[in-house]
């Protein structure tokens, strides 16, 4: 499921006074003194020890210190601190590390602001929800132009009208289908999840492609969400996406309404302005390897880039993991463990999982088996697409795709056994989400488990992410997580192949 310049710093980004108008500055307040410390590399916050896994003191603290990192863009300062913050922390496990490089075009935003004129009265500003990353930039001054409705801005709605020079604007449709149509699990389906319901997740809402608002000579494109500000504030989205060649900026559902009615009449303008830096970036892998006592590989693996600490916390569980497994005597570990911290999740032109294959293929020759973890700690929040943005009281459903039957009776064994509700595993047919899909396509039997809530892509301040995150659902599926990796670690090579 879910990809800052070295000189700019964004670190709880876009409160909405931020947002407001031509040159909102994405900058925020100062980190928590913990975070910038380590940012200046003074301390490692992610020290860790051989022994259990992290208590929910030690997760706490590890998720209080990533929330402050604010976003990590692919290449960029935040993510650059917490690979090497991680890989401080591994080393201090006794794992071997190994860093991968990789260059590609870097683009982050830099300000943005909207500015609306009615009938030629003067512009006044609007609430922006976000930026289309990747999307493009427009100079100091920004462009001013008249606005265009173009529907759902696909081909056909930009060939039925006259978008040239004009800052068009379009509906983002809202992802609505049953829970049962989107997972296909193996086993019974869980009692506790009404397949039902809709799985309208936010971050499946994404805009289009800008390539027919470009070849139809637009100068800017208007996405409207169709989510509530709350829900809709902060969202990166679409990610991975290529560099559209077209400054664009998102709006709420309720900054919308307007906004379409005015483009669908005449005579009314708009300001857009979208201030962007491009340059070449450099981003790495992290490998650590704790070597057992057979030739054998467990690989487990995760993402560092990420908008905020769900997206993506799955390192700290690898580091809590880390923790236990190097209690473990060498000659009690079965299988070597590889874990592989890959990067570009939110960047096109970046390999992500698919690089472990590449860059170690010694190792991925010897990989019975793996585990994928991703987006921890989630709870369930609800938007009713028309005021309000809450949470349930429930976990975010979450689940495991697994390759085959027989490593599905490992993770669906562990997640009973630790107590993660609302969670399933899931078929790898007709799809197979997030960052265990390249190396399950490579014929590594994976289990990966991920949830994906509707604020999985929203970058929103430290205090917002932390109230959106319950370390004590985290430390239940971190430790269904260890126990799939010590059962696949356990079984002899071969024996997990479908």
């Amino acid at each position: 499921m879910s990809r800052e310049p070295s000189n700019i710093t964004r670190r709880s980004l876009l409160k909405r006074s931020a947002a407001v108008g031509a040159g909102a500055v994405l900058a925020g307040p100062a980190l928590p003194d913990f975070a910038d410390a380590a940012k200046r590399g003074r301390i490692n916050p992610l020290k860790a020890r051989p022994g259990g896994l992290a208590g929910l003191g030690k997760l706490r603290d590890w998720n209080r210190y990533l929330a402050g990192l604010g976003a990590r863009h692919t290449g960029g300062e935040s993510q650059a601190t917490f690979i090497r913050d991680l890989e401080r922390g591994m080393r201090g496990l006794g794992w071997r590390t190994e860093r991968r490089f990789q260059s590609f075009d870097r683009w982050d935003a830099v300000s943005f602001g909207l500015r609306v004129s009615v009938s030629g009265a003067p512009m006044k500003p609007m609430p922006v929800a976000s930026c289309f990353p990747y999307s493009g930039r427009t100079g100091a001054a920004g462009i001013t132009a008249e606005l265009a409705y173009a529907g759902a801005g696909k081909e056909a709605d930009f060939a039925a009208g006259d978008f040239r020079g004009k800052i068009a604007v379009i509906d983002v449709a809202a992802f609505n289908l049953p829970i049962g149509l989107v997972f296909n699990p193996y086993f019974d389906r869980p009692v506790d999840i009404d397949m039902s319901l809709p799985y309208d997740r936010s971050w499946l809402a994404a805009p289009p492609e800008l390539d027919a608002a470009r070849a139809a000579g637009a100068a800017g494109v208007i996405a409207i969400l169709p989510m509530v500000p709350d829900d809709a504030k902060g969202q990166y989205t679409p990610f991975a996406r290529k560099l559209q060649g077209l400054p664009a900026l998102l709006v709420d559902s309720e900054q919308g309404e307007s906004l379409r009615e005015l483009a669908k009449a005449s005579g009314n303008r708009a300001g857009l302005n979208l201030m962007a830096r491009r340059d070449r970036g450099r981003t790495s892998s992290l490998l650590a390897v704790l070597p057992g006592a057979g030739r054998d590989v467990v690989v487990v693996n995760t993402h560092t880039d990420g908008p905020n600490l769900i997206e993506e916390n799955g390192p700290l569980a690898m580091l809590s993991i880390a923790q236990r497994m190097s209690a473990i005597p060498k000659a009690k570990r079965p299988s070597t463990l590889a874990f592989y911290f890959a990067t570009g999740h939110f960047a096109d032109g970046v390999e992500s999982s698919g690089a472990y294959l590449t860059e170690h293929p010694g190792l991925a020759a010897r990989t019975k088996a793996g585990v994928t973890i991703e987006h921890l700690g989630c709870p369930e929040y609800v938007d009713d697409q028309v005021s309000s943005f809450t949470r349930t009281g429930k976990p975010e459903i979450s689940g495991v795709f697994a390759s085959n039957e027989k490593v599905a009776a490992i993770s669906q064994a562990a997640i009973e056994r630790h107590g993660v509700t609302r969670c399933m595993t899931i078929k790898p047919a007709p799809l197979f989400f997030g960052e265990g899909a390249p190396l399950h396509e490579g014929g590594i039997p994976m289990m990966a488990y991920i949830s994906g809530p509707s604020y999985l892509l929203a970058e929103r301040s430290r205090k917002v992410q932390l109230r959106r995150f319950d370390v004590r659902r985290m430390a239940a599926e971190t430790a269904a997580c260890s126990r799939m990796i010590v059962k696949a670690s356990a079984a002899p090579a071969g024996s997990l192949i479908g």
